[in-house]
């Protein structure tokens, strides 16, 4: 754990950064702080503590337990310690990282920010210390990558990410701010911080941007830093002009929810991909290559093809002459009786049936969705949802498929509606 020295004031650059942004949005009630413990997002939550007063903001800090390091259970009480001088609520995340094929440092910052939106209020926004030198990096980082415009622009100060079904808002207030003035400020404020040692893991593809390939190119072009932040600000210029032929496209091809495949085709291919990135974008995700050329692939499918295109951890498919995104699916459910129906939350249901009815998954009825093909079109009911729609069965006899289908002379005219934003998953 590190500790600052006292000396002169130097809070200008990060008093002046904080007050703009919040002069900029002072129409938000109420801000939390992720609060690792770090220099940075220490800098951040004492500064935005000093200003709560001044512009009459609620405060509150949010910090991720990861239990990566073994000194996390220490991190996590200085914190505690911290929040408590400063009388800022603390809120605690434990999570668990489960590391998939993008890697631990993917895994791990999206079960944070996953964890993060989690503990938002309605009207609280979330704020995170990213500064210059972060930004100059992940403008390196993306143009490794192949990035385009949009990669190329960096971070935005006020950015909407898509957590699931929760939009998150991040903002971050510092990116005009370098390190080194984060550090004059801790060590005129004489502030203690936590040293993540993994920082120094070089294997790791930032850390080794930050500790070998800028510094290599600082000692030929002293100025890198700066140059590729006006790199960033000229590419969101660029993508904001973008974003905007984009949005008159969108107009002819958003309908209902999706966008329009008829429309999408006879698109120009460039125009294209401009829409399907934008209209991605507006919803929080920003698509790679290969998503741009899977989705290509949906989009000019055979009409009686229902492909699907995993994005993030949903999926976008193609139903209906149209492209939706993202897919809710009807969770696994086993069967229950009718009586008992409030205990599957994402279907409404309509009508009286017979005492001692049940209602049971389609896959597990006995029936064949081969005959039932038609019927199930006709009824709305995509792909996707037909092995775990409702069939209504009394007495061990399948009476109806619910709102698609009667399969007996005295089955009951009962309905139901698939309620997507009812505990559905993608």
């Amino acid at each position: 754990m590190a500790a600052s020295k006292s000396g002169p004031d130097r809070d200008a650059p990060v008093l002046r950064a904080l007050t703009t942004f919040l002069d900029t949005h002072s129409h938000i009630s109420a801000w939390q702080v992720a609060f690792s413990g770090g220099l940075d997002s220490t800098v951040l939550l004492h500064a935005m503590a000093r200003l709560r007063d001044r512009y009459g903001f609620r405060l509150r800090a949010a910090h991720v337990h990861h239990g990566l390091q073994r000194a996390a259970d220490d991190w996590l009480e200085h914190c505690r310690l911290l929040a408590q001088a400063w009388e800022v609520p603390l809120l605690v995340h434990p999570v668990q990282v489960s590391v998939t094929g993008r890697g631990l440092e993917a895994a791990a910052r999206e079960a944070r920010y996953r964890a993060l939106a989690s503990g938002l209020a309605a009207e609280e926004r979330l704020l995170t210390a990213h500064h210059r030198d972060d930004q100059a990096e992940t403008v390196l980082l993306n143009l490794l990558r192949g990035a385009s415009v949009q990669g190329l622009a960096g971070m935005a100060e006020m950015a909407r990410l898509k957590m699931g079904e929760t939009p998150l808002w991040i903002g971050r207030p510092l990116l005009s701010v370098d390190r080194a003035a984060l550090e004059a400020y801790a060590r005129a404020h004489d502030l203690a911080w936590c040293e993540d040692p993994s920082n120094a893991d070089t294997s790791l593809r930032r850390n080794w941007v930050r500790h070998e390939l800028l510094p290599g190119l600082a000692a030929r072009q002293p100025a890198v830093v700066e140059k590729l932040c006006q790199t960033a600000e000229a590419m969101r210029e660029a993508q904001a002009l973008l974003d905007e032929l984009a949005d008159a496209c969108l107009e002819d091809v958003e309908v209902d929810g999706g966008l329009s495949i008829p429309a999408l085709q006879v698109l120009e291919a460039r125009r294209r991909r401009l829409v399907l990135r934008r209209w991605f974008a507006r919803q929080g995700v920003v698509l790679t290559r290969n998503h741009l050329a899977a989705l290509e692939a949906l989009i000019h499918a055979a009409s009686d093809r229902q492909p699907r295109v995993r994005i993030g951890s949903t999926h976008a498919a193609r139903w209906r002459e149209r492209l939706i995104w993202p897919l809710r699916v009807v969770p696994p459910w086993q069967a229950i009786l009718w009586a008992e129906r409030a205990r599957l939350p994402w279907f409404r249901f309509q009508g009286a049936v017979p005492d001692g009815a049940q209602l049971v998954p389609f896959a597990e009825s006995g029936l064949g969705l081969k005959p039932l093909k038609k019927a199930f079109r006709q009824a709305g009911v995509p792909p996707w949802d037909r092995p775990r729609w409702p069939v209504l069965v009394l007495d061990g006899t399948p009476l109806a498929v619910v709102g698609v289908r009667a399969l007996h002379p005295e089955a009951p005219a009962v309905t139901v509606a698939f309620i997507a934003e009812q505990g559905a998953i993608g």
